[in-house]
């Protein structure tokens, strides 16, 4: 709304795009006044409060949400939630399928896990776990910094928390990974990775503070998120994020490619995952690793 005498270079009551900033200038008489105005939001689910039984009976989904631990032949220990608390509850555990024994890391990611449909028994003959898993959803915001209110006993072993914003140039069946051709192209246009033993580490590149959060024995890790390439240190180094080899041929090609020219690219989708066991797709870990999540909030 404008002040009686008031005039914009913009139109009342049009819809305009604010996720990169945009200029306003105002006049009134011989004042004159440019403001940057830009606006975000918070992406569906990030206050983990509100829980869904899956199609096992299991209360580990969150709309928007999906983790790998969703099957009936999972333990519901490896994701459960705190009906009291409402929080996710992320444990590394030896999960069993029909007797065959393998390390399953507690995790919540954005995207979908098994997409494909691949069966019970061909699960464990993909040596990338993440190869199972279409990353990703669509978002279009462009954040300053994400802050992840967590706990954390790793027993030695490592968390994972990362978010990373894409450009996607395909645009149909909502860009999803699972159709991509090789002429798709999946930008990388920013990026913030957290990975340690404990929450109380400020040794990667993307953390800006580590505070006492709200709830008792849990940290804010607030990251920035990098726009353009990564800095140098950052844990996306050591994943797959970047590498286009499969180690099933089957599997999905979810890997993306950096840019030094971040503004040149709209922001189509967010990936975000939270992992007990930071080498958890490759079944790597320690059994009883927990992270616990209250909440992410993306700061613009």
């Amino acid at each position: 709304e404008l002040s009686d005498g008031a005039s914009a270079d913009i139109e009342v009551g049009e819809s305009y795009d604010f996720s990169r900033g945009l200029k306003v200038t105002l006049s009134n008489d011989d004042a004159e006044r440019t403001y940057t105005v830009k606006a975000g939001y918070q992406y569906p689910g990030s206050d983990f409060n509100h829980w869904a039984k899956d199609d096992f009976g299991n209360k580990n989904d969150i709309d928007g949400w999906d983790n790998g631990n969703n099957s009936a032949i999972s333990s519901t220990k490896t994701l459960t939630v705190n009906e009291d608390e409402e929080v996710i509850k992320m444990e590394s555990i030896n999960a069993t399928v029909l007797g065959i024994g393998r390390f399953a890391s507690g995790n919540m990611f954005i995207g979908y896990f098994n997409p494909k449909g691949v069966g019970t028994l061909k699960l464990t003959s993909y040596d990338d776990g993440n190869e199972l898993i279409d990353f990703g959803r669509p978002f279009y915001g462009r954040p300053k910094f994400v802050e992840f209110d967590v706990k954390y006993e790793g027993k030695k072993d490592s968390c994972d928390l990362y978010v990373i914003l894409e450009n996607r140039s395909r645009t149909s069946n909502e860009g999803k990974n699972q159709y991509r051709t090789s002429s798709d192209v999946n930008t990388m246009v920013a990026s913030a990775w957290y990975r340690a033993t404990t929450v109380d580490s400020e040794d990667d590149p993307d953390v800006v503070s580590i505070t006492d959060a709200g709830r008792d024995g849990y940290k804010t890790i607030r990251l920035a998120l990098k726009y353009g390439e990564p800095l140098d240190g950052s844990p996306i180094f050591n994943s797959s994020v970047f590498s286009k080899n499969l180690k099933n041929s089957a599997g999905i090609d979810n890997h993306l490619v950096q840019t030094d020219s971040p503004d040149d690219f709209d922001v189509t989708h967010i990936r975000v995952v939270m992992a007990s066991s930071a080498l958890g797709n490759l079944y790597k870990g320690t059994v009883g690793a927990t992270l616990w999540a209250d909440e992410m909030r993306l700061i613009y």
